[in-house]
C-alpha cells in the first residue's frame, strides 16, 4: 500500500494555486484545478458543506503519516482536515471501491457524504443559524433540515428537459480548458515559424542599423547595442575546439587540431576575436573567452553560446547551475571527431552535435557554417538586442 500511495503521490503536481493530476500517461499536459474549487465529497453528510480540492490532496499526501503530523500539516497549509473517522470511507471512495459495493437489495452502496449525479443539496438549519436570526430556544438548538426542491405540475417531459439543462450548466461552469489561446500560439515546433521570420526580420535589420564604421579594408562592420557576444570554449588544450583553433576554424572553416595550433603559438592567450559576415549584412565581432571567472551580470547576458566536452565540472562557476538553465540561456555545442564514442551527458543535454572526420578535412567548412546556424537561431530566438543594430 506505501507503494502505492508514493506513486499515486508522484502523479500530483503542485503549481503554487492549482493542482494537475498526470495519471494518464497519454496526456502531457493535464488541465489544472484550483486549490480551492470545491469537491463532491462533504464534510458532513447532512450539510451542504464540501471538502476543497487542497484538503483532499493533502490528506493523500498525508495518509501514511501519524494522527498528529497530519493535523500539523492541516494547521500549516489552512485547509480542513478530514476526521479520522471518514478515513476510510473517503479512502474507499477515492479508490473507487464504492461503486463496486452492494447492499443486501442489491443496491448499489451510496457513501453519506458524496454528492452523485441526480442528487438534490439540501441546506442544514442548525441551532446557532436560529439564534443569528433572533429566533429559537435552547431546546430548539436541534439540526432542521429541509430539502431545496421545487413542487410544481410539470409533466415528465418537461422535468426530463430541465434536469439536462441543470446537468449542462453543471459542466459548463466546472469544465477546465485543454487548450487556451497562448498555449496553441506556443506550439512546440517553432522552425517553420522562425524561417519565415527570419527575412523579416533580416530586412528589418538592414534598414534600421546604425552604428556603423568603416574598417581598414573598406568593409561595414556592425556593432550590437548591448555589447559584443560571448562564445565560451574549454579551458583544455586538448579539446577539440579550444582557444588556439577556434579562430580559424569559425573564421575560415579551417580546422587545426588544438595541440598543432599551439604548437604554432605558444603564447598563452585569455581571449580572441572573431568576426564574420552577419546574414544580416556586415562584419560582426565575437568574444570568444575559456574562462567565465569575473563575470558580472552583463557578461552573462552576452554568452550566446558554449562548447561543451561533457563532464558537469566544465561548469562549475558559472551563473545558471542545472545544465537545463544553462542551454535555455546560451546555445550548447559539442564538436567530436567520428571515432569517439558521443559522451552520455551530452546524450542528455539540450546541446546541437557537430562531428568530425578524424582523417579528412573536406567536411569542416560545412559543419563550421552549421554551427553558426545554430548560433544564429539561438541569438533570433532568444538573444535578438545582440544581433547588429
Amino acid at each position: 500500500e506505501q507503494d502505492a500511495v508514493k506513486k499515486l503521490i508522484s502523479k500530483i503536481t503542485d503549481n503554487g494555486d492549482t493542482f494537475q493530476f498526470f495519471f494518464d500517461p497519454k496526456v502531457k499536459n493535464p488541465p489544472k484545478y484550483s486549490k480551492k474549487m470545491k469537491t463532491a465529497y462533504k464534510v458532513d453528510p447532512n450539510k451542504d458543506e464540501f471538502f476543497s480540492l487542497e484538503s483532499l490532496v493533502v490528506f493523500v499526501k498525508s495518509v501514511l503519516k501519524s494522527k498528529a503530523e497530519y493535523i500539523k500539516i492541516c494547521m500549516d497549509a489552512a485547509v480542513k482536515r478530514v476526521p479520522f473517522t471518514q478515513r476510510t470511507g473517503l479512502l474507499n471512495y477515492l479508490r473507487g471501491k464504492d461503486n463496486d459495493t452492494r447492499a443486501k437489495d442489491g443496491t448499489p452502496y451510496k457513501n453519506p457524504h458524496v454528492v452523485y449525479p441526480g442528487d438534490k443539496l439540501s441546506k442544514t438549519v442548525t441551532a446557532s443559524d436560529e439564534a443569528e436570526a433572533g429566533a429559537g430556544t435552547q431546546s430548539d438548538k436541534r439540526q432542521k433540515t429541509s430539502d431545496i426542491t421545487e413542487v410544481n405540475d410539470e409533466n415528465e417531459t418537461t422535468k426530463k428537459k430541465k434536469s439536462k439543462k441543470s446537468n449542462v450548466s453543471y459542466w459548463e461552469n466546472n469544465e477546465q480548458p485543454l487548450a487556451t489561446l497562448n498555449s496553441v500560439l506556443d506550439c512546440s515546433n517553432k522552425t517553420p515559424i522562425a524561417e519565415n521570420c527570419k527575412p523579416i526580420w533580416t530586412a528589418f535589420l538592414k534598414e534600421e542599423r546604425s552604428a556603423v564604421s568603416r574598417n581598414n579594408d573598406g568593409a561595414t562592420t556592425t556593432k550590437a547595442k548591448f555589447g559584443t557576444p560571448i562564445i565560451v570554449v574549454p579551458a583544455a588544450a586538448t579539446s577539440v575546439i579550444s582557444l588556439y583553433n577556434v579562430k580559424d576554424y569559425l573564421e575560415k572553416g579551417n580546422y587545426v587540431p588544438s595541440s598543432e595550433a599551439r604548437a604554432k603559438s605558444p603564447a598563452l592567450v585569455s581571449e580572441v576575436i572573431i568576426e564574420r559576415k552577419h546574414p544580416s549584412g556586415g562584419l560582426m565581432k565575437y568574444k570568444v573567452v575559456n574562462s567565465v571567472r569575473g563575470f558580472t551580470g552583463k557578461h552573462w547576458e552576452r554568452v550566446v553560446a558554449v562548447f561543451v566536452i561533457g563532464p558537469a565540472y566544465q561548469f562549475k562557476g558559472w551563473k545558471w547551475k542545472e545544465p537545463a538553465e544553462i542551454f535555455n540561456n546560451c546555445q550548447g555545442i559539442h564538436v567530436y571527431f567520428d571515432d569517439v564514442k558521443l559522451n552520455l551527458n551530452v546524450r542528455s543535454w539540450n546541446v546541437e552535435v557537430f562531428e568530425l572526420r578524424k582523417q579528412t578535412r573536406n567536411k569542416d567548412k560545412i559543419q563550421a557554417h552549421r554551427i553558426w546556424e545554430s548560433i544564429d537561431k539561438f541569438m533570433y530566438d532568444k538573444k535578438p538586442y545582440l544581433l547588429p543594430q
